[in-house]
């Protein structure tokens, strides 16, 4: 476990310098992503010392070596597939807000007048986890269907160009269309990091008898046997 932690520190200190170099480009990945995370700061100490504990009780249980192995392999994986999409978004409550409509946006639209709308940041939350985004109307009400007085502008931008289709998108502006955002802040990052680690150490270790075998050890001598009580007519033993 102490050589994955070293080795994790290693890589994100040779990586560093890549990572800012890459800052405000398209190349820059979120200290959120996926493979980001699981990569850097505690988190693979939790994730060495969970696969150790799963390893070993595997091993215990089921006394075949193959076998453990393999239920070892998916039961990680499995918790490896739902962390990030299920439990880490949740870890802390999210915050929400409402942006005017900018330029990071993600926009198509069809000649029926549907649109979607999604933001890939947020202004003053630099490095924030966007979880999800989407278009609302003035009242807060989510939304997919431009204004009537847009249609016209829908039908003649239709198509994935998105950002080329700056006449829609002042027109759904202009009509009170804005993006609801949920997000988790970049200030929690180490929060989230150390709540992780904390749940993969937490994980059950061996149950109690499992590092035997789940049974108590045979004598070396084999089972002993039950001798029957002496006849008061038996000759006294020598």
């Amino acid at each position: 476990m102490a050589v994955t932690e070293g080795m994790s520190l290693l890589q994100a200190w040779w990586a560093a310098p890549i990572g800012q170099g890459a800052s405000g480009t398209s190349l820059a990945m979120s200290k959120f992503s996926p493979l980001v995370f699981v990569t850097h700061g505690i988190t693979p100490l939790g994730y060495a010392a969970f696969a150790f504990t799963l390893g070993v009780t595997a091993g215990a249980l089921i006394q075949r070596t193959v076998p453990a192995m393999a239920v070892t392999l998916v039961l990680f994986a499995a918790v490896q597939i739902a962390m990030p999409l299920w439990i880490r978004p949740n870890l802390f409550t999210p915050n929400h807000t409402t942006v005017a409509i900018g330029r990071d946006i993600s926009f198509s639209n069809n000649t029926q007048g549907n649109f979607t709308l999604a933001t890939g940041s947020l202004a003053g939350q630099l490095g924030a986890w966007i979880l999800s985004s989407g278009a609302v109307d003035a009242a807060g009400h989510p939304v997919s269907t431009a204004p009537s007085a847009c249609t016209q502008a829908m039908v003649n931008g239709a198509g994935p160009s998105g950002l080329h289709c700056l006449h829609c998108l002042h027109c759904l502006a202009s009509h009170g269309i804005r993006i609801a955002v949920t997000y988790q802040p970049a200030s929690r990052y180490w929060a989230f990091e150390w709540t992780e680690t904390g749940i993969y150490l937490a994980a059950p270790w061996p149950w109690p008898g499992t590092a035997s075998g789940g049974s108590a050890a045979a004598s070396p001598e084999g089972p002993s046997e039950e001798k029957p009580p002496l006849s008061p007519f038996s000759p006294a033993p020598h």
